[in-house]
């Protein structure tokens, strides 16, 4: 398999190292992009040979060499083959960055990286080690079996590059885009599909308030309306009403009442026709009573009113029962999508903390491994850590087993779904997990070890023999440190507290050599041997 490690980003200007033929290619990742974190895959051909091209960037916050802005470093892993586990490969280029090219070729600065050297080739040898240690990585981590041959199906002028958040890929989603697109590109910087539904949900919501509203201002408007045209009518019946009735007195001033009755009786009996026209049929009446119909036209108005009002609340009023059905289906949308956000905000935190890795996504086909303690970039060799294998968030009721590098297993058995490991210190931490009588695939993860402060200071025998005889108490002190740490003795009787400043032992028999060691909390241990006297 032809591998190649190509470096690239503008230190102070632009700049390249590695094989001549791809300078070029490289140079077109220089191109003002804003992420802070950028993964891209490609299939091309370079001549005659096609290459997948792994190229993790880092943009956002970098700064040249002389302190300028807008630079940026990138590390292109090329191959000559296909490897299926594409999110695998971006963890171990983020390993080599975090942990050769921090400190090397660049130096954090706040939340942004800057050159420590102007020129590539004037950290060679540094360079040079981090490639040597990217190919050990794909040797010790890498399925064999996961690497393809690259063909014509993903092969593809470029025309449209898909993007995607690492919330929201899987590497079957990844090869997928190869074969269609030959490009795709990843970032935890671009929106989420979880964010994108969100925002539908809540335009749509938004636009369903806004037409219930709309819909409750016509309706309220509407009975506005009308209850401005029936108060109109009845001012105007109060005011024929009223003249009448001084045209009555006028009439009985003049002492012809029977000629006033006679003339007002038609326009009052047209305006109780009005009313009565608007209620059910009477049955006729003899006689004429004035007073009656009178009475009766303002209390036919009064109905009029009462009616109109009563038909509009039956015809244009909102019925509650649905108005409630609304505002209750509204609310449990809300809350849908309140716990949509809370889900998210869990995920984000899990991959932040480095308890989730970025390869589990959304593909119900994939096993996660969980890292319970894992809070860090790092993990501390003296520390142990919970590991749980995972489906859709619960604990994995199938059958499968374990398989770890440089991690030693200190509770439950290889085939467990939940065990308890802790670094040996040999190396980076590799897990992986084969499911058995299932289609379920696990993607493996690899952690960086953690390095242990370095911590000078000198144990300190009393007394200070060159040999301890058996039987005979020695205390043991450090010098240079007022720090906690743990004791730990070969050869001598076990210590009553570990972890006190100074212990006092006694040398036992049988052994040619004592040793006592000091282990410094978060730093390197030492060790002191002592010959031991032979018993006489």
């Amino acid at each position: 398999m032809d591998v190649e490690i190509l470096l690239h980003g503008v230190p102070d200007g632009q700049d390249y190292y590695g094989v001549k033929e791809e300078q070029t290619n490289m140079g077109l990742f220089y191109d003002n992009s804003m992420e802070s974190v950028k993964f891209v895959v490609e299939t091309k051909k370079q001549g005659n040979v096609a290459y997948t091209y792994y190229s993790y960037l880092r943009y956002r916050g970098m700064i040249g060499a002389g302190g300028r802005p807008g630079s940026y470093f990138g590390i292109t892993l090329r191959i000559d083959k296909y490897y299926q586990d594409a999110l695998h490969i971006y963890q171990l280029l983020d390993i080599v960055f975090k942990r050769h090219i921090v400190g090397t070729l660049l130096t954090p600065s706040g939340e942004a990286y800057k050159y420590i050297t102007p020129s590539f080739t004037a950290k060679s040898a540094e360079i040079e080690q981090a490639q040597q240690a990217l190919i050990q990585l794909i040797q010790t981590t890498c399925v064999s079996s996961k690497f393809i041959n690259i063909d014509a199906s993903m092969i593809h002028p470029i025309s449209v590059v898909p993007t995607g958040n690492f919330m929201d890929v899987s590497d079957a989603a990844i090869l997928s885009s190869i074969k269609k697109y030959s490009k795709v590109v990843i970032s935890p910087d671009y929106e989420m599909n979880i964010e994108k539904e969100y925002k539908k949900k809540m335009t749509d919501v938004e636009g369903k308030v806004s037409g219930v509203a709309a819909e409750k201002d016509k309706q309220i408007a509407d009975l506005k309306s009308s209850i401005a045209a029936l108060q109109n009518r009845i001012t105007t019946l109060e005011q024929e009403k009223k003249s009448r009735e001084t045209d009555l007195q006028q009439y009985k001033k003049n002492g012809s009442l029977t000629q006033a009755v006679g003339q007002i009786k038609e326009p009052i009996t047209s305006l109780a026709n009005y009313f009565r026209s608007k209620e059910e049929p009477q049955p006729e009446t003899t006689g004429y009573n004035f007073k009656s119909d009178l009475f009766g036209m303002v209390n036919c108005a009064l109905l009029v009113v009462l009616l109109s009002l009563g038909i509009y609340g039956i015809f244009f009023a909102p019925s509650e029962g649905n108005w409630k059905e609304r505002v209750a289906a509204l609310e449990k949308e809300n809350q849908e999508l309140a716990q949509a956000v809370q889900q998210r905000d869990s995920i984000i935190k899990g991959f932040r903390e480095g308890r989730i890795s970025g390869s589990e996504a959304t593909d119900d086909n994939t096993l996660i491994i969980d890292v319970e303690g894992y809070v860090s970039g790092q993990m501390a060799t003296d520390k142990r850590y919970t590991v749980v294998i995972k489906n859709k968030g619960a604990q994995f009721a199938g059958q499968g087993e374990w398989k770890l590098t440089n991690a030693k297993l200190i509770t439950g058995k290889k085939t467990d779904a939940k065990i308890v490991i802790q670094p040996d210190g040999k190396g980076d931490v590799a897990i992986a997990y084969t499911a058995k009588d299932t289609q379920l695939k696990c993607n493996p993860r690899t952690f960086e070890i953690k390095k242990p402060d370095v911590i000078n200071f000198t144990i300190v025998m009393d007394p200070d023999d060159k040999e301890v005889e058996p039987g005979k108490a020695y205390t043991f002190k450090i010098n240079g440190y007022n720090g906690k740490g743990t004791w730990g003795v070969d050869g001598f009787e076990a210590p009553a507290d570990k972890r006190a400043k100074t212990i006092t032992v006694k040398a036992l028999s049988g052994n040619k050599t004592a040793v006592v060691s000091f282990t410094p909390d978060g730093g390197a241990k030492q060790r002191k041997t002592i010959q031991v006297k032979a018993n006489e």
